[in-house]
């Protein structure tokens, strides 16, 4: 067999490895996809199949509360638009701090020699090795002593110390990149150091900021068990926990409406990810160089 072939064959098998790894990572989302437009019969039937019988969008009015022919007014209690609102709330805010301390502390570790610079970057990276609900207790004790159980601001400091160390390390990866005789150019035209940091370094981080960015969304709007814990009402609950009660909220699972509602759910995700692929790519493998 000649070489050119050999390297046909390895081609070959990798792109049929790749086909079987993408059909099986995307079978979830077409399956969610497709039941969100059946009628329950359907749903609930012995014979499954890809493409609805009949395209019904009622599952779609019900979780929004849209009143319609056909449509159960009992999704209007449901809250789906809240439980968005509240979880755009939550990782838009959260979004500021940890992107602001992020990036002063990459550049700091970075940049700055200093006594316990290895050490701090060290506690800071290991903190990210242990589970989250090995913090929850004390987090739930130190919110309820200052009143911020089933609060915004309370949300917004416990999700901004999960994602803030792995993002300050990403952060430091992407800012070892960037070469710092640049900073130093500046430094000799006149700049000061925060007039070189905001005018030289800060533009060339988008990359690495879109990605810290995302990886806080994505972090505050898809989990689950920090707002179970630290939430009691609509008023803060996000949309991971309202589909959660979707389950039980009317003692029949409406499986229809449950999987419309992750529709709706995954949508603002999968849109920041189209929009931001190439700059996700860039600022995640531009801080894995040397992080």
């Amino acid at each position: 067999m000649s070489i050119k072939n050999k390297v046909d064959l390895h081609t070959i098998i990798i792109y049929i490895i790749l086909i079987v790894v993408v059909i099986f990572v995307l079978f979830p989302y077409v399956w969610m996809v497709s039941t969100s437009f059946k009628e329950e019969q359907e749903i609930m039937a012995a014979d499954f199949s890809w493409i609805p019988k009949k395209l019904v969008f009622k599952n779609y009015l019900w979780i929004l509360g849209i009143t319609a022919e056909g449509v159960s007014s009992t999704g209007q209690s449901i809250g789906l638009l809240k439980y968005l609102f509240n979880s755009a709330v939550l990782s838009i805010s959260t979004i500021f701090p940890v992107a602001i301390v992020a990036t002063f502390g990459g550049y700091s570790v970075s940049r700055f020699r200093y006594r316990g610079r290895k050490f701090l970057a060290m506690i800071i990276l290991i903190t990210t090795f242990f589970p989250i609900a090995l913090f929850l207790i004390p987090w739930y004790q130190m919110l309820s002593l200052f009143h911020l159980i089933d609060n915004f601001f309370g949300l917004v400091l416990t999700f901004t110390a999960v994602c803030l160390p792995f993002s300050l390390w990403m952060m430091k990866g992407y800012i070892d990149t960037i070469p710092g005789a640049i900073e130093e150019c500046a430094l000799v035209d006149g700049c000061t150091r925060v007039q070189a940091f905001i005018r030289i370094t800060i533009p060339l981080l988008q990359p690495g900021l879109v990605s810290v960015i995302a990886y806080t969304v994505v972090t505050c709007w898809n989990d689950f068990l920090i707002p179970s814990i630290l939430t009691n009402t609509m008023k803060t609950k996000t949309i991971s926990v309202g589909l959660q009660e979707m389950l039980t909220f009317f003692g029949k699972t409406n499986w229809g409406g449950l999987m419309a509602g992750s529709v709706v759910t995954a949508l603002p995700i999968a849109i920041i990810f189209v929009l931001g692929q190439k700059q996700l790519i860039s600022g995640m493998t531009g801080g894995s160089v040397k992080a």
